[in-house]
């Protein structure tokens, strides 16, 4: 999608050399595609000691090793 949106000449300066892109495009993707990254990592973040787990983590394991070796012979047919 094309948008036009004003930057500070110092500020698109500052951008581009951060993000070591050779194009103000690329400079301007790069830093959006970040901030929403890390907007999604705060997102996950704020759930810690909210969620519950009826499962510990060796069980889990467990069962993941289960479906690979299932995947596996199933495979092997």
């Amino acid at each position: 999608m094309r948008t036009t949106v004003t930057i500070p000449d110092e500020v698109l300066e500052d951008l581009m050399s951060f993000t070591a892109a050779s194009t103000r495009t690329e400079a301007v993707n790069r830093a959006v595609v970040e901030w929403v990254r890390l907007r999604k990592i705060q997102g996950i973040r704020s759930l810690r000691g909210k969620l519950s787990f009826d499962r510990d983590i060796e069980e889990i394991r467990r069962a993941d090793i289960e479906e690979l070796n299932d995947l596996e012979s199933f495979g092997a047919d």
